[in-house]
């Protein structure tokens, strides 16, 4: 019988560590790994420990500011059509996009 290989051998990283989210809190991670450029793994973790979330501007994370954007003017205009409040997803969208567009100019400030 062939013994199997120990692909955590010399790993830096060798511990899996796994937890349950709803859809909505696994959509929230997601969204905000894509809008800071980073891995889902690389985002939890710098989050964890408190570090700075620096967003390395690209043409990738530009297209994708751009589909957020998008995303939110068709979302908040069919609330604003409707007359209904926002949801606290579609606002936790929009703090992110705006945090993450700050960053990028620089800007520390939240007007």
């Amino acid at each position: 019988m062939k013994q199997k290989e120990n692909k955590d051998h010399n790993r830096y990283r060798n511990v899996n560590v796994g937890f349950r989210v709803t859809p909505q809190e696994a959509d929230e991670i997601h969204r905000a790994a894509l809008l800071s450029g980073m891995k889902k793994q690389d985002y939890i973790l710098n989050r964890l420990r408190n570090h700075e979330i620096v967003v390395v501007p690209n043409s990738r994370l530009y297209k994708l500011i751009i589909e957020q954007t998008e995303y939110l003017a068709t979302e908040l205009g069919k609330l604003i059509r409707s007359g209904k409040k926002i949801d606290p997803e579609l606002k936790a969208t929009v703090e992110l996009l705006v945090t993450t567009l700050n960053g990028m100019k620089g800007d520390t400030s939240n007007e």
